[in-house]
Formats: C-alpha cells, structure tokens, sequence
C-alpha cells in the first residue's frame, strides 16, 4: 500500500495543534487510529496478524509525519501505541507550562512608556490569543476593564468617566477607537490638580463650558444685559471679566477660564462630562424652564450598579463660555434624578449626537461644533 502524507503538516515545534489534527484524520482514514490510540490492544488470537499489519501502516504514517527532533523521541517505541502517547504526552506537558506562561503574562501586562493606544491594546490582544490557543478564554469584560486601569496618567479624566458610568457592551474595537480619539487631543500640564469639571480656552471661539442656572435666577435677569461680555444676569460695571482682566493674575492667566462653579467636586452646581451616559443627568428640580413626567418612571443604571428612576424630562437653561464670552443656551433632554448624586452629569454621547466634537484630556472636557 503507497503511503501519501503529501497533506499532512510534518510536526515540528510549532505545529502540533494542526498536525495533530491531520494525522489524526489520515490515520482514521486507513482504519488504524483505535490501533495508535491504544484504544484497540494487541489480541492474543488469530486476529493477531491483522493488528500488528496495522499497526505497522500506523507507525509507518507517524514517523514520516515527525522532523529529526520529534523522530528522536520515538525511536525506541515499540508499538504506533506508544508513538502516539509519547508524543501527545510531550505537547500536554509543554501545553501546562504554556498556559502558565500566557497567564503569568497577561496579569503583568501594563502599559510601558514607548507604548501608543494601538500597541498596548494589540500586546493584550496577542497575549489573549495565546490563552485562547491554550482553551483558555477571558471574559470581554474583564478584557475590558484591564484594558482601562492599566491606561497611564494622561488618561486620568477618561477612567474617572468610566467608573461613574462605563459604557455597556462595548467591543474592544470600539475602546480603542475612543481611546485613540482621547489620545488624539490629550494636552497633559503640569499644572496642578484641577477642581472644575469643565473649561475653555479663549482663543477657541467654539469651545464651551458649562454652569446650571436655576430657573428663577434665569427669568428675574434676563432683563441686565452686560455691554462688556454681552450675558444677561448683571451690567457692565459689575462684569467679573472685565474685574478679572484688569488684575495681574487675569493677565498671567488669560488663555484659560474657568467655570464659576463651587470648587469642591460634588457642588450642586457641578457638571461632570460623561462619555458612557446616554442623556443629561441633574437631582435639581428648580432649573428645569421646561419638564414632563415620565409615566412610568424611567430606570437609569449608574456606576456603582445601583438602578435611580428618572422621574422627568426636560430643558434646562444654562450659561457657556465659547472661548470669547458668557452666552446663554439650553441643555435639552435632561433627565431628573431624583435621588442622584451631589453633581450633575453632562452626556458626552447626547452632544455627540448633535454633531458637537468632545475633546478630553488631563484636566478637561472640551465640547466645540
């Protein structure tokens, strides 16, 4: 009988998962696999004759499937039986401490500082790969959160986002796209720690930052209108701009302003820019100029796992800085919480939708059109 191993991978030290299954499959099709198996033993009877034909066709297949290194280790094998178990015991030993390998490595994997966004997620990836091979499978989720608590400092603002609310069912394709849009328009300082949620730069007209107003505040000053940075709520001799540009500190400082919010995280006042909420989130009931209930009331998953109910939704009137100057605009699609946190969330995702560009880095979220 002509043997063709023409198909068949040879075994070398890479090779072993796809030769396996071909010698395999070829060694079934002549009829002598329950013979290398060992699942069909030497008989003592007259079959004799016909298990040892076959299992020389099975040594025959075997050995010249095998390079020198791998020949080697069955040389002195008496029976196809006991090729096969010296070689399948060989890839399992060397498979255990493969697997070791591989998860040993992916719980050290961190970022290094020569990485880029698209190399630290691909590393990760290669290393997954290589549990997967080894039948040994890591959830999306906790690919994903590896993913994000391993990100370096300069992506501070991003993971704090994401512990508040991190994004459902997203792929590790979609992280990378966010993570590489981040990174695109990180600016890191080394100025210090930061206690306002948002701001602009004056020298982008289209940047914006913002500050709830409460609704009677908003309807009692629409009447003062500032000649001098043209937002209602006070007159031109009591602007804080105009204050402010005529102290040596607004001199030093005039390429950034900040919202005039409370300073301490957690002020009612406070908004928050989140990449994973879906709507504009607020506990204040009083800013609302436009509200309907929500019949039945709306679930909101927040960070911590807890399920709030939305009770309303509405518009809220708001002041911005554009770069230049203190505007008015309106926040609409604003979910009421009543029983959220101490600060209000800002959906990146709900601007997005409008058309607007959400811009992170260390120290702030900036939304321009």
């Amino acid at each position: 009988m002509e043997i063709n191993l023409k198909f068949v991978t040879q075994l070398n030290s890479s090779s072993y998962v796809r030769w396996r299954f071909e010698i395999q499959a070829h060694l079934e099709a002549n009829d002598v696999f329950d013979v290398a198996d060992g699942s069909r033993e030497q008989p003592t009877d007259a079959t004799l004759a016909d298990w040892k034909k076959k299992d020389a066709l099975a040594r025959s297949l075997l050995s010249k499937s095998l390079d020198d290194a791998h020949f080697n280790l069955v040389v002195a094998c008496k029976s196809s039986a006991d090729m096969w178990k010296t070689l399948v015991g060989h890839y399992d030993e060397v498979s255990n401490t493969t697997k070791l390998a591989a998860l040993k490595a992916y719980n050290d994997y961190h970022w290094k500082d020569d990485m880029t966004v698209t190399s630290y997620i691909s590393g990760l990836m290669l290393i997954e790969n290589k549990l997967k091979a080894q039948k040994l499978n890591i959830e999306k989720e906790m690919i994903i959160t590896k993913i994000v608590r391993g990100l370096p400092q300069k992506f501070d603002n991003f993971k704090q986002v994401w512990r508040i609310c991190p994004t459902k069912d997203i792929t590790v394709e979609q992280l990378q796209a966010k993570l590489l849009d981040v990174k695109r328009d990180v600016n890191v300082t080394s100025s210090g720690n930061h206690d306002v949620a948002l701001s602009g730069q004056k020298d982008q007209k289209d940047r914006e930052i913002f500050k709830g107003k409460k609704k009677a505040g908003w309807k009692k000053d629409r009447k003062k209108l500032c000649h001098n940075c043209k937002v209602f709520g006070h007159f031109a001799h009591d602007c804080p701009s105009e204050k402010k540009d005529t102290s040596s500190e607004g001199r030093s400082s005039s390429n950034r302003v900040a919202m005039p919010a409370k300073q301490q995280l957690g002020d009612i006042d406070e908004w928050i820019g989140d990449s994973g909420a879906y709507s504009h989130i607020t506990r204040n009931s009083d800013w609302f100029v436009e509200s309907k209930e929500l019949d039945p009331p709306e679930e909101v998953k927040i960070g911590d796992g807890r399920i709030l109910m939305a009770t309303a939704i509405g518009k809220i009137n708001v002041t911005v800085h554009n770069g230049k100057e203190w505007v008015p605009r309106c926040l609409k699609d604003v979910r009421l919480v009543p029983d959220f946190g101490s600060f209000n969330l800002f959906s990146i995702v709900a601007t997005t939708d409008l058309g607007y560009e959400a811009l992170f880095s260390k120290s702030e979220v900036v939304v321009k059109n």
